[in-house]
């Protein structure tokens, strides 16, 4: 769907993570935390965007500890 290649898009963009600024690395961990929690998006995706998000998400957290 449209949502899912924006999802795509927004990801490749902000796939540098060090480029990144301590809050925006921040809000981008609440948007996925939000996502996985939210079961009718997980219905949605395929086992791959799962697996994705969840591996984006781990990295994200990974940086953040890196710069406290």
């Amino acid at each position: 769907t449209l949502f899912d290649c924006l999802v795509i898009l927004v990801i490749q963009y902000l796939m540098d993570m060090t480029k990144q600024d301590k809050e925006t690395l921040m809000k981008l961990i609440l948007t996925w935390e939000t996502r996985l929690n939210n079961p009718l998006w997980i219905r949605k995706q395929t086992k791959f965007q799962l697996g994705v998000a969840i591996n984006h998400l781990g990295k994200l957290n990974a940086e953040l500890k890196t710069r406290k």
